[in-house]
């Protein structure tokens, strides 16, 4: 891998982007303790996210200009995101880590250019999955510290550009880290033509950090540590590491294929899980897309024995969910695992399969309102059970966090990848770039990949 970004990517600097050093909160050091929800993912391989923006021709801005603001509203943006700037710390007489920001700690951002084909890169359709990689900065772990965030601008020849980020996932999720991005946009935009000036966050981009909201009477949190401690260190689980577990993914020679639910698929979709039903129920399109790709997939993958089980699992956003109720911009993890089991037959039935995946799934939600932290303390164990199943179909993402909105004022994005399902072997859900249904990204053999896309485009034809 260091060979292809080698051969790809020209390396122009490696440089740390403070906080700005003249804000009277980046002068005093900064902590936040580790919640349950944090420690769920505390071994799980970093979330790494790349958008392609298209410049304009000619460029209103040469490339060292818009490098150069970019580094200056990074450093502004971080005045109100100071936990991005430090470090997971695990001291030695604490059994649990800590985020912790010092003054002085600053995002690893890396400055590159290549010569490679940006509408080649920008484009869906399927591509090997170690393509793309060279465009994301690496997110190093030792045993008792690791950053939380790094940063990687790469320059494609005025043609445009993109923007890699790797978040550790025992510190952000998903809305947490898109949060982030578009804050940073707001800032850009909003200082190009004065950079010196005063800038503040609509409520809605303002991160909430208060973790106290955050309950937990029954200590999972320390429950899901030792988890991953023994499951790390079998023989000495008391031995504290912030080392990844072991990517749980693909090799390089699997590929990424990209596609799309249009509006108009959706509604097909929701008339043919419904239509056998007297009262039919209001399906929502995330239900009715993750049961149609789930049945893809399962068909894809040429199950011999029917009978054996699928686990369809998803993760859900829990701060309208928990009570209290956490505000909408609560920053770090909030939220959990969850999924349901479906027999392989039952999936592939081309008559009835629809409509029982999104039944399932839908039942599976609807749960949640009712008591969502119910099962938390099991939610680890399940996960090994699971890994004995024949099939596992996750989704990862939602087209709720918008992230073809992210916008510096270049425009929409003009692809956005979720380069870390190629070591999670999830499938990725995102807005599409129309404003309108769902885009999707999974990781396969080329094979199997292929015969996907077959199955996926004929079944939409004979909705």
């Amino acid at each position: 891998m260091e060979n292809l970004k080698a051969n790809l990517v020209r390396v122009l600097e490696v440089t740390k982007v403070s906080p700005l050093p003249a804000s009277p909160s980046s002068a005093a050091d900064f902590s936040l303790p580790f919640t349950y929800l944090d420690a769920l993912f505390l071994k799980i391989p970093p979330t790494e996210r790349l958008f392609f923006y298209s410049l304009p021709d000619p460029p209103l801005l040469d490339s060292n200009s818009i490098v150069t603001h970019l580094k200056h509203s990074l450093s502004l943006t971080l005045q109100h995101f100071l936990p991005l700037a430090g470090n997971l710390v695990w001291l030695p007489e604490s059994p649990k880590p800590t985020v912790l920001y010092s003054p002085g700690d600053a995002v690893s951002l890396t400055v590159a250019e290549t010569d490679a084909d940006f509408t080649h890169f920008s484009c869906t359709g399927i591509r090997r999955v170690e393509e793309c990689r060279p465009f994301v900065p690496e997110l190093p772990a030792v045993d008792d510290s690791v950053p939380v965030m790094a940063l990687q601008i790469t320059l494609f020849q005025n043609r445009g550009l993109s923007i890699g980020i790797s978040n550790h996932h025992a510190f952000v999720d998903g809305k947490s880290s898109i949060m982030f991005l578009k804050s940073w946009a707001h800032i850009f935009k909003h200082t190009q033509n004065n950079p010196e000036s005063p800038i503040t966050l609509p409520p809605e981009l303002t991160p909430f950090f208060d973790r106290s909201i955050i309950k937990d009477p029954k200590g999972i949190d320390l429950l899901y540590i030792n988890y991953w401690l023994k499951k790390t260190n079998p023989t000495d689980p008391s031995i504290k590491s912030l080392k990844y577990f072991p990517n749980l993914g693909v090799s390089p020679e699997m590929v990424r294929g990209t596609f799309e639910l249009t509006r108009t698929d959706i509604e097909n979709l929701r008339k043919s899980a419904t239509k056998e039903d007297e009262s039919p129920t209001r399906f929502s399109s995330f239900v009715l897309a993750f049961a149609y790709i789930s049945i893809c997939a399962v068909k894809s993958a040429r199950i011999e024995q029917k009978n054996k089980r699928v686990y369809l699992g998803f993760y859900a956003d829990w701060r309208a969910r928990l009570d209290p109720v956490v505000p909408t911009n609560y920053f770090g993890n909030c939220g959990g695992s969850h999924g349901v089991f479906a027999e392989a037959g039952a999936l592939e039935d081309d008559e009835k399969g629809l409509g029982v995946a999104s039944k399932r799934i839908h039942e599976t939600i609807q749960r949640l309102d009712e008591n969502v932290t119910k099962g938390a303390e099991e939610t680890l164990s399940k996960w090994e059970k699971v890994e004995e199943e024949i099939k596992f179909v996750g989704v990862v993402g939602s087209p709720r966090l918008g992230v073809y909105g992210l916008d510096f004022g270049w425009g929409k994005p003009e692809n956005v990848k979720m380069v870390s399902i190629e070591r999670t072997g999830s499938i990725s859900l995102a807005d599409r770039r129309t404003g309108d249904g769902i885009e999707f990204s999974l990781v396969l053999s080329q094979p199997e990949m292929l015969r996907f896309a077959s199955i996926f485009s004929d079944g939409l034809r004979t909705l």
